[in-house]
């Protein structure tokens, strides 16, 4: 997941960028769970959170049923926390995407 200012913000100093990491991470950290809009539930196992000249990035390992389910809860986890980290406030999803790994049944 990478997030990122409004394209008319001017460029973010590194410190910005740590800090936009810093809130996100402290976010993060207290989401044991993201839940779908249609209600399916995807536990956060680790996370891994850093900053890039154009903002922030995350990464996100959580057990799910399927793919699109992890996608889901994981955009909507991010874009809670958009909406509620007044750091964040304004900034948007730039790019989402999930990883399968495959796992011993």
């Amino acid at each position: 997941m990478s997030i990122a200012p409004p394209a008319s913000t001017l460029p973010l100093s590194r410190s910005q960028s740590l800090d936009a990491a810093d809130a996100l991470d402290d976010l993060l950290d207290r989401a044991h769970e993201a839940v779908t809009p249609a209600g399916d539930v995807v536990t956060v196992l680790d996370r891994r959170v850093g900053a890039h000249p154009g903002g922030t990035m995350a990464s996100l390992l959580v057990t799910s049923s399927s793919r699109e389910g992890a996608l889901r809860a994981v955009t909507a986890l991010i874009e809670h926390a958009l909406r509620i980290v007044a750091l964040l406030r304004g900034w948007q999803l730039t790019e989402a995407s999930v990883e399968s790994i495959p796992t011993d049944q």
